[in-house]
């Protein structure tokens, strides 16, 4: 089955404001700005449910907001994301561990 045109280039926006959205919650908690860099990773997660990175900003926002349980649940879907992404997406790395162990988010990323 292939997609209209017009439903790939739609798709396609849809996953690059998923990608901003993740890059700017990775901003907000450089910022140490977590309800923003909540806001934006969740916001991106509703645009691209299968982006890693996505769930990887929600782990570390939620963690710095002391939300440990969700954390752990949100760094939990990334690796799964990971596992089956293509290598060449360059998805969630070993900083991954972080979560749940109490050290620092901002130098997480």
């Amino acid at each position: 089955m292939t997609l209209p045109l017009s439903s790939l280039k739609a798709e396609s926006r849809r996953a690059d404001a998923a990608r901003i959205l993740a890059n700017r919650a990775a901003c907000h908690l450089k910022l140490l700005q977590p309800v923003q860099a909540l806001g934006d990773a969740t916001q991106a997660i509703e645009m691209d449910a299968s982006y890693d990175k996505a769930h990887y900003r929600r782990a570390h926002a939620l963690q710095a907001l002391g939300r440990q349980r969700e954390a752990q649940e949100a760094m939990n879907k990334a690796k799964e994301l990971n596992a089956t992404a293509p290598s060449s997406r360059g998805g969630v790395g070993t900083k991954s561990a972080a979560v749940g162990t109490g050290r620092s988010v901002a130098g997480a990323d």
